[in-house]
């Protein structure tokens, strides 16, 4: 699933799930609008395997010829391992936020940092910053290998300095927020949460009189089955069996 939303110079949609063999990048296209900026929200990311990594890469690449530029935003771990391990995986798109992994081996928890890309640079860091754990005596450290997680900010550095509006980050998020999801494959909201239906188990439906208040509850029973062309095949053959067995037995009766 997907949310879009739009503004003045910009475009932008929100991946939620993961990004495998049935992923759907390529209907994206006709979802979008024509724009400078093209914003692609991944924090509901959660895994991308080998064939979703060849997809994203051709979706990507294609985004980038049609867009002035693509941000990146919320990159979950999932999405980082990629960045840093794929050489052409951002494919020249311009990663504002992601998040770290951090651990605090004290207290056995585990917790998630967002830090913005151009913070980083602004002060020379590609490490994971210190981060406090909820209790004083605590520390957090990257849950990962810190030279691997934080080596795209080589690439980063190169980049030229957005054309983006001071605070339009942040009118895009907010905009992503309210946006309802888009179904893919060209359907219409309706038709979607018709299909939505059909999986659902159904469930009893009260009756109500007049005045609210519950008459009758009547379950939802499966319809009483029909017999189909198979069984009917299947009930002629038995008896065309029959038939020859009784023609058989006839006949030896008759020859003895």
């Amino acid at each position: 699933m997907a949310r879009i939303s739009k503004g003045e110079g910009w475009s932008a949609l929100a991946l939620d799930g993961q990004i495998d063999e049935h992923n759907r990048l390529s209907e994206l296209d006709s979802l979008l609008s024509d724009a400078s900026r093209l914003y692609v929200d991944l924090g509901a990311i959660r895994r991308i395997n080998s064939i979703g990594v060849r997809d994203w890469v051709v979706w990507l690449t294609a985004a980038r010829q049609r867009f002035a530029e693509v941000i990146l935003t919320d990159c979950p771990p999932a999405i980082m391992h990629e960045v840093n391990l794929v050489k052409n995986f951002a494919a020249g798109a311009r990663i504002a936020t992601f998040r770290v992994p951090y651990y605090c081996e004290a207290c056995g928890k585990e917790s998630m940092s967002l830090l913005k890309s151009s913070d980083l640079l602004a002060q020379g860091i590609k490490e994971p910053p210190s981060d406090r754990c909820e209790r004083v005596e605590c520390r957090n450290d990257l849950d990962d290998d810190g030279t691997f997680y934080f080596a795209f900010l080589d690439e980063q550095a190169g980049m030229s300095p957005t054309a983006a509006p001071a605070g339009e980050a942040e009118r895009v998020r907010d905009h992503l927020a309210q946006a309802s999801q888009q179904p893919l494959s060209g359907e219409s909201e309706d038709a979607h949460a018709r299909h939505s239906r059909v999986v659902q188990p159904l469930k009893p439906e009260v009756t109500r009189g007049s005045v609210g208040t519950p008459q009758s509850v009547q379950s939802s029973s499966p319809p009483t089955a029909k017999p189909s062309g198979v069984d009917l095949v299947f009930v002629l053959a038995l008896v065309a069996m029959l038939a020859v067995l009784g023609v058989l037995i006839y006949l030896i009766v008759t020859l003895e």
